[in-house]
């Protein structure tokens, strides 16, 4: 797509096609976006086992619905929170206390690692339920109280990071809060 040197000396300006052209556009949301780690919020949204918390993943570029759960093993985990049935959402608001997901649309239902558990009416159909039943699982790594995951294949979150982490190792993530932007305007 575009030819970028390490060598600093030999930058250019991007032509403004890049900016203009809605292939690129497209193309980048996939070669750029969906392949790199992408902050999804603090581990306290999911603090006690039966949290779930729902995002949308970079809205108005991905707009990939997901939820962070924290499952009965005392782990994170990051899921579609799409219904594998219908597409239907699963998760509107931040919640606790959770045992499963339930989708509101056929009663399909999941547990807190994404597995699918029971569908009204379906016990007598053959071959059901199978993988492609259970809940999208994507990676999710944790720096600190931070919390990323990417929809793609890409760099590991260490290669990503890495030097990143290393430069600013002095800081204590511990206590980072940060404060929502609440101006629409720049």
């Amino acid at each position: 797509m575009l030819k970028v040197d390490h060598n600093i000396s030999t930058a250019h300006t991007i032509d403004k096609s890049f900016y203009l052209d809605p292939d690129y556009f497209e193309k980048s949301k996939k070669e750029i976006f969906a392949c790199t780690w992408q902050y999804i919020g603090f581990k306290d949204n999911v603090a006690e086992v039966g949290d779930v918390y729902p995002i949308t993943l970079l809205p108005d570029l991905l707009d990939e619905p997901l939820l962070v759960v924290q499952s009965p093993a005392n782990e994170y985990k990051c899921l579609s929170n799409v219904c594998t049935h219908r597409g239907n959402l699963l998760v509107y608001h931040p919640c606790s206390k959770q045992r499963q997901l339930t989708c509101k649309y056929h009663g399909r239902s999941f547990d807190l690692n994404g597995k699918f558990k029971f569908m009204p009416e379906f016990k007598e159909v053959e071959n059901f339920p199978s993988q492609s039943d259970d809940l999208q699982m994507l990676p999710l790594e944790s720096w600190g109280p931070l919390l990323f995951t990417r929809l793609s294949s890409g760099h590991s979150f260490e290669d990503f990071f890495g030097e990143i982490k290393n430069r600013i190792s002095w800081i204590d993530l511990r206590n980072l809060q940060f404060s929502e932007n609440q101006s629409k305007t720049f």
